[in-house]
């Protein structure tokens, strides 16, 4: 049974609501936790739908826990908002929301960001207008260096940049075992 305190995404639900979590190796919440839920109703589980009449919800993903304000319930809230986009500004808004999470110092979002942009080859998600915003992402030393080195190969993969100097510069710039994964990508 969980509280609801915001629905980001969808038609107002309960106050209170029942759900079953889906999977394997499902979380497991400890009171007045607050967590993000992905949740459709019982009937479109084909796994769970026995349960409708008991239970109205069933969990799809579940996110990590979130306090009030923090950047994973933020970029969920920009990511519902760009249904509420007009069609033409959706990419622009997406694009907006990748550079933004690519430099989050929330190293999840950033790692999660990259792997959007590295799992939709073909998306204009990051384009050359992205670059100067990239560039210092990929000079920053804040920034994971997974999420550098995945970055720049997608820079350099979508021509958007010529690669061989900037990793010159990414081994140049980093030590120790950072340096040891700039090596290997390279």
């Amino acid at each position: 049974v969980a509280d609801v305190l915001e629905v980001i995404k969808g038609a107002p639900v309960a106050r209170s609501l029942r759900f079953a979590q889906h999977g394997h190796g499902v979380p497991t919440y400890a009171k007045h936790q607050e967590v993000a839920l992905f949740l459709h109703r019982i009937e479109r589980s084909r796994e769970l739908g026995s349960l409708a009449g008991k239970v109205e919800w069933v969990s799809i993903q579940e996110g990590k826990g979130l306090a009030a304000g923090a950047a994973p319930l933020a970029a969920l809230r920009a990511y519902a908002a760009l249904e509420k986009l007009p069609p033409s500004q959706q990419p622009q808004g997406l694009r907006q929301i990748t550079v933004k999470l690519l430099a989050s110092p929330d190293p999840e979002l950033a790692s999660s960001a990259v792997r959007d942009v590295a799992l939709a080859p073909d998306a204009p998600i990051v384009t050359a207008e992205d670059l100067p915003a990239l560039e210092k992402i990929l000079g920053s030393e804040s920034t994971p260096i997974g999420v550098r080195v995945a970055l720049l190969a997608e820079v350099e993969r979508r021509k958007l940049a010529e690669g061989p100097p900037r990793w010159v510069k990414l081994l140049r710039a980093t030590r120790g075992t950072d340096q040891i994964a700039v090596v290997r990508a390279v």
